[in-house]
């Protein structure tokens, strides 16, 4: 192989025989974002050691053939050393297509393609291109498929803090969905395997604190201090009942949109086992333009809980508005310590000051917030 005579002058008819052999084609998966780490030895036409030189270096992944599509380009600035050795990350460079991370590396083969730039530009002159015959466990394990006992397909997936979790081959969370019954447009999140709206529910109409919702097939909610706009920032509150639409199925899709739920018990164990100990940290949206000082939060989930207090109805009064805020399930039973019985709801609560999510037995009356999850 050689290269056009106007870059060989340049270069002094280097060749680059790059050695294309991998002194090291080591893999590192502590954490995601993967990345291999790659060795060369950069030689010229003569076979002489380049050393000490800056040099450009494209890489790209190629899926299924030698001259297959590219799922996945980046570009390095390196040196080499005093013995022609350059190392690399592949996975941590200059990002030109695609994303490394959502390489299915299970689904097909792979081929690495080098092209190199010695004058450190992007002119670059094509080495080779190697097929990847091992790919590391933890790439494999991020698109593993299993098969459910009953014939349901689960693909694997590796979360960012290196946590393994499950999610069905076909399952999809978008970036937002419109509520079709009052055009309503709702940001989501994939949280693990789960996916939530990362907004609170504002759906019916709001009723004056001295009223009562009732049993009419009209959704019914109260906004703090009986502002509408209240609603508008931080969602509408509402009475349990209400959000069951007077049923008490575990799980049912009460006043969420089609396709999605209430969350259950178990539903936000999930969410907060994934998350960690510091789970209301990484729920909170960050800052105090809602949260009152201190408000112990990174919004690292994406989840962007807002303190939007709650209404109590035998109290006839509104609270907590910035400092802290409830989130109802649609189950009733739980065990020690909450144990709260039969008739009475649980729920999720964030506070300004924690970065914890404890969990609460609530009153059927009391409006608190409502985050639906998809089914």
């Amino acid at each position: 192989m050689q290269l056009k005579k106007s870059k060989a002058k340049s270069i002094k008819n280097y060749l680059l025989l790059l050695y294309f052999m991998l002194l090291a084609l080591n893999y590192t998966y502590a954490q995601a974002p993967q990345a291999i780490n790659y060795q060369a030895i950069i030689r010229d036409t003569f076979g002489t050691i380049i050393p000490n030189q800056n040099l450009q270096i494209k890489i790209s992944i190629l899926q299924d053939s030698v001259n297959g599509t590219a799922v996945y380009s980046e570009t390095h600035t390196v040196n080499t050393n005093s013995f022609g050795l350059v190392n690399l990350a592949i996975g941590n460079g200059t990002v030109v297509l695609g994303d490394f991370s959502e390489i299915d590396w299970g689904e097909s083969s792979y081929y690495l393609k080098i092209e190199i730039d010695i004058t450190g530009g992007n002119n670059f002159a094509e080495i080779g291109t190697s097929q990847m015959l091992a790919v590391p466990y933890a790439f494999n394990a991020s698109s593993l498929n299993l098969h459910s006992p009953d014939s349901t397909i689960w693909s694997t997936k590796i979360s960012s803090s290196g946590k393994i979790y499950g999610v069905t081959k076909d399952f999809f969370c978008p970036d937002s969905i419109v509520d079709q019954r009052d055009g309503k447009v709702y940001e989501l999140v994939q949280i693990g395997s789960q996916c939530w709206m990362a907004e609170n529910l504002n759906v019916g109409i709001r009723i004056d604190s001295n009223l009562l919702p009732t049993d009419d097939g009209i959704i019914e909610k109260f906004c703090y201090h009986d502002i509408d706009n209240n609603c508008n920032i931080y969602g509408g509150l509402y009475w349990w009942d209400e959000v069951m639409d007077y049923d008490t199925i575990e799980g049912i899709q009460g006043i969420c949109p089609d396709g999605w739920h209430i969350p259950t018990y178990g539903d936000w164990g999930i969410l907060i086992e994934f998350l960690g100990w510091d789970a209301g940290m990484k729920m909170k949206e960050a800052d105090t333009v809602h949260w009152e000082y201190p408000n112990i939060a990174n919004n690292e989930s994406g989840f962007t809980a807002l303190p939007a207090g709650y209404y109590s109805n035998y109290q006839m009064k509104y609270g907590g508005l910035g400092y802290y805020t409830w989130f109802s399930s649609s189950s009733l039973e739980f065990y020690p310590p909450y144990a709260p019985g039969e008739n009475d709801p649980f729920s999720r609560r964030l506070c300004h000051y924690s970065r914890a999510v404890e969990g609460w037995a609530i009153s059927r009356l009391f409006a608190v917030s409502i985050r639906c999850i998809k089914n």
